[in-house]
């Protein structure tokens, strides 16, 4: 698949990207050489290498923008110098001409030959670029020359530049520059950019750092090229915008950039235009500021990235206790005197007008108040301190102003208050909490989701009055206990920029291609074990990929060098299976992130792509959905150990990651698909996603003959893995009650043993002494197992649609099964088989006494079982109906 940036006509040049990696830095290669003037297409096709063209790696960016004029000369191979030791080492040798030349070429970045055709032979034939260009230098066929225009630097991590409007002081700047820190200490390389000069207190200007004077034209248009020139001297593959205009994101974007931007505020802070701007990604700094965005209409796709501080620089210890207790000592704070705390500048949102009142309420306590008034609001302010001294507060309140030392604040103060009409997500209940002060704070923005995580957060409704706000002072005050938990994870600096360097990768992942319609479907599971649910998995893989789908799929539990029966059955039949490292080698982020490498590894067409989760482990599929926002992504996994599984989930959810209720989770999903019409309720409300009911199928086979021999035994069958959840001591317990009245029978089990399941095993062997029963492992022939059964009976325990019900119905069995979940649209209760209640022994009973005795009724619902299975539960009906909900709109 190739990709091209540049206008039509330009010169022609190539980008080659091969891994995932390489594909999205790709970007920033064409765009370098695209203000060179060259039309740059990303491949890793040879056969695109013909004429003459520029070759870049991608990752590599010219040094230098300006018009890029090549010599026309045939047999001319030019490179440009990727600098460093070895460069300056050639070129002192050689002058920059590698005539005589017969040592190995160095690191290229970017290179142009006359004829890329024979290139494109060296590279087919299996050779790298450097041996490649080696053989074409020493061959004599070529001027190899280094041309200075083409000397480029070179990076395969992502780049990144953050621009925000002033580094100012302030919650939203502050967090700029610190992700800009961390980025570059995690290995994101990422500079800061300031389109404004500061109205208050600045904080120090970063490295890599890029002021004001750089953007002072008058108009987006104008400030968006200067964003670019800098992006192209960066090298940046994306802009990580805070604060700015929607003006200026959209005016950024037609430059051709990438954009990301953080919505550091509630909707009453947002800049104008934010939801019209159409941006690549928002990133909300709470799931409140996220909620508001999709309700407004956000024309970009939202995810959140709690703030995060380093606690450490919070944390009390004997610097930061001396630094208090002097504070306290410069402001005349007696010792033992309570001191709160409100570290905000003053704003209208701010609400510290409410504070006087509040104070006069607690008459022995000290107020600190630390921030930089803003141009506009020194009015506002002016009242304020007249308000404290009308009564009679001003000795025990302690204006600090603009504070560079927020630490020393917390360590003074006993207790912090917060009293914003709104927020996004407060810097200052973080700070305070890794100080370990207790909290008190209206409910606002993302505060409620910083209480859920800390107990040391009080929250009170945003309209509390004086009275409620201090009466939660002094009980907070009194059981400060609550503060000793440990500062959470989901709020660090290190937690939030991993989650947005994650975030870079997925707005950098290869496009479809709109010039291919293939449509693309990822299934991802634990494994491909023995099971019904991954046998239907299996099929439906095969039959999509029948009807043209590129179908794949990825593991998760499954040892990459053991494949499992099942997976190496599909990888035989074509269909690519990838192994990610399972859970006792790899946490769920980290094996997502290898699925998401492998996905992004693929080429896709305009006709969609899609991902599905079937059986999939929790985490891995919160992981995977809040990546693949782009995607449509369907869960096929509800059922009884769904639900359960995703509330064991959030009693205790990860840190990295924002969600916490099953309904968060649907929210990221395209829709649904329960297997029997009894779920599909009970799934739309659990998780607020579109739902479709989809039932299995099963293919249907050539009727066996059954041809009973006088005398000898009924054969009743079942098919289950010996695991506590299948019910069989159920089934053992009815036929010990209906074994005095059955004619001469066997009961044979088709099943293996689970490894964390020996004991329950042996167990029912246990039981089973005295009865006719045969345990027959794990099969290798199912139809050969069911030819030799009369009558089939299954414990429908956990509810879903069993392929093992369906299978012997397919095969001509008349079936007995509890009624549970989707049995009861199998069985048709005296017509295509017997239902009995779940956990009712004696019914069971009765039912296979039944049976057993009436050969006639046996037949007739043999005969209706199957044509029930042919109409209803046949694989080409199954197949159509994934398909429809996969690939919409399609006919």
């Amino acid at each position: 698949m190739a990709e091209s940036i540049g206008k039509a006509g330009e010169r022609r040049a190539v980008v080659w990207a091969e891994t995932a990696a390489e594909r999205r830095v790709a970007g920033r290669t064409a765009r370098s050489l695209a203000a060179a003037g060259w039309c740059a297409e990303v491949t890793c096709d040879p056969r695109a290498l013909t004429g003459p063209l520029v070759f870049a790696r991608a990752g590599a960016w010219l040094r230098q923008h300006t018009p890029l004029t090549i010599p026309e000369m045939p047999g001319l191979l030019a490179l440009g110098s990727g600098g460093g030791a070895e460069w300056e080492r050639v070129l002192r040798r050689t002058g920059g001409d590698f005539r005589r030349w017969r040592k190995a070429i160095p690191f290229t970045p970017i290179l142009h030959i006359s004829d890329a055709a024979a290139l494109a032979g060296e590279l087919t034939a299996g050779r790298k670029i450097e041996e490649a260009l080696t053989r074409l230098a020493r061959s004599g066929a070529w001027r190899v020359v280094r041309l200075a225009a083409l000397d480029a630097a070179f990076s395969q991590d992502i780049r990144a530049l953050q621009v925000v409007t002033t580094i100012q002081t302030g919650g939203a700047e502050k967090i700029t520059l610190d992700l800009a820190e961390e980025l570059n200490r995690t290995g994101v390389a990422t500079a800061v950019a300031a389109l404004g000069e500061p109205t208050r207190l600045a904080y120090p200007e970063p490295p890599f750092f890029a002021g004001p004077r750089r953007f002072r034209a008058g108009s987006p248009e104008g400030r968006a090229a200067a964003v670019r020139d800098a992006a192209l001297e960066w090298g940046a593959d994306l802009i990580h915008a805070h604060l700015l205009r929607g003006t200026d994101i959209q005016a950024i974007r037609a430059e051709g950039l990438p954009v990301v931007v953080t919505a550091h505020n509630a909707r009453e802070g947002w800049p104008a235009g934010l939801i019209s701007c159409r941006a690549d990604l928002i990133l909300a700094c709470s799931r409140a500021v996220e909620r508001d965005l999709l309700a407004a209409g956000a024309e970009s796709p939202v995810r959140t990235v709690w703030n995060g501080i380093v606690p450490s620089a919070h944390e009390p210890n004997a610097r930061l206790r001396a630094a208090g207790a002097a504070l306290r000592a410069s402001l005349g704070i007696p010792p033992a005197a309570k001191v709160l705390a409100s570290v905000a500048n003053p704003r209208r949102q701010k609400r510290l007008d409410r504070l006087p009142a509040v104070m006069a309420l607690l008459p022995d306590m000290h107020l600190i108040l630390a921030g930089a008034v803003s141009r506009g609001f020194e009015a506002e302010t002016a009242a304020l301190r007249g308000d404290f001294e009308k009564r009679g507060l001003a000795p025990r309140t302690h204006w600090l102003g603009a504070v560079e030392d927020v630490p020393a604040v917390l360590a003074a103060a006993d207790a912090l208050i917060s009293v914003s009409e709104w927020e996004g997500l407060s810097l200052a209940h973080l700070e305070a909490l890794a100080a370990g002060l207790p909290v008190i704070a209206t409910d606002a923005g993302g505060t409620r989701e910083i209480a859920a995580r800390h107990a040391g957060l009080r929250l009170l409704p945003v309209d509390a009055d004086a009275e409620s706000l201090a009466a939660a002072v002094r009980e907070s005050l009194a059981a400060p206990a609550v503060v000793a938990a440990p500062f959470p994870a989901a709020f660090t600096r290190y937690t939030m920029t991993r989650r947005v360097a994650g975030f870079y990768k997925r707005v950098l992942a290869p496009k479809p291609s709109a010039h291919d319609g293939r449509r693309t479907l990822w299934l991802v599971t634990n494994n491909f074990s023995t099971g019904g649910a991954q046998t239907s998995a299996r099929r439906l893989l095969l039959a999509l990929r029948e009807r043209g789908i590129d179908a794949r799929a990825a593991v998760v539990q499954e040892n990459a060098r053991r494949p499992t029966p099942g997976r190496a059955a599909l990888v035989a039949a074509g269909v690519p299976v990838f192994a990610a490292p399972p859970p006792e080698t790899a946490d769920a982020a980290e094996a997502c992130a290898a699925v998401l490498d492998c996905m992004d590894s693929a080429e896709y067409g305009a006709g969609g792509r899609m991902v599905v989760f079937w059986n999939l482990l929790t985490a891995h599929k919160l992981f995977l959905a809040d990546a693949l926002w782009d995607w449509r992504v369907i869960d096929v996994s509800p059922g009884a150990m769904f639900y359960s599984s995703l509330e064991r989930y959030f009693l205790k959810p990860r840190a990295d990651l924002p969600y916490g209720a099953a309904a968060e989770y649907g929210a990221l999903l395209s829709g649904v698909v329960v297997k029997f019409e009894r779920e599909a309720a009970h799934a739309a409300a659990f998780l607020g996603a579109p739902v479709t009911v989809i039932s299995n199928g099963v293919p249907l086979p050539p009727l066996p003959r059954r041809e009973r021999k006088s005398g000898s035994p009924l054969v009743l069958a079942t098919a289950a893995r010996l695991s506590p959840d299948k019910r069989l001591d159920q089934l053992l317990a009815a036929l010990r009650l209906a074994a005095p009245e059955l004619p001469r029978w066997k009961l044979r089990v088709a099943g293996g043993t689970e490894r964390d399941h020996r004991g329950h095993a042996k167990e029912l062997r246990k039981l089973a002494r005295g009865l006719p029963v045969e345990w027959c492992g794990v099969l290798a022939d199912t139809a050969g197992f069911l030819a030799g059964a009369d009558v089939f009976v299954m414990i429908s325990e956990p509810p879903g649609c069993p392929n093992a019900s369906l299978e012997a119905l397919a095969s001509g069995l008349p079936v007995i099964a509890t009624d549970v979940g989707g049995a009861g649209e199998q069985i048709i209760d005296g017509v295509t088989g017997l239902l009995v209640p779940p956990e009712d022994a004696p019914a069971l009973a009765a039912a296979i006494v039944r049976l057993a005795r009436d050969p006639v009724l046996r037949g007739k619902l043999a005969a209706a079982g199957r044509a029930h299975v042919a109409e209803r539960f046949s694989m080409q009906r199954m197949t159509g109906a994934y398909e429809a909900v996969f690939f919409p709109g399609r006919e």
